[in-house]
């Protein structure tokens, strides 16, 4: 299911570059079989458990143009 949805939004929403999700160490395997890629520790803070950052890039960086947020 989850290849699936990551299959959908490369081709169905175009203005999108990556997935990018937070979850738990024991999820990691799950999510990495689904093609995410393991960033870092989050900064996210919910619960005792520490949270994980993963992504799927769904374009080349060259082909993405850079996005500001207000300037920054």
């Amino acid at each position: 299911m989850l290849k699936e949805f990551i299959n959908y939004v490369k081709h169905e929403e175009k203005d999108a570059h990556r997935i990018l999700l937070i979850c738990k160490s024991k999820l990691i395997p799950l999510y990495t079989r689904a093609g995410f890629i393991f960033k870092c520790k989050s900064n996210v803070v919910h619960g005792k458990e520490t949270w994980y950052e993963l992504e799927v890039q769904l374009k080349s960086r060259e082909n993405c143009e850079e996005l500001t947020y207000n300037g920054y």
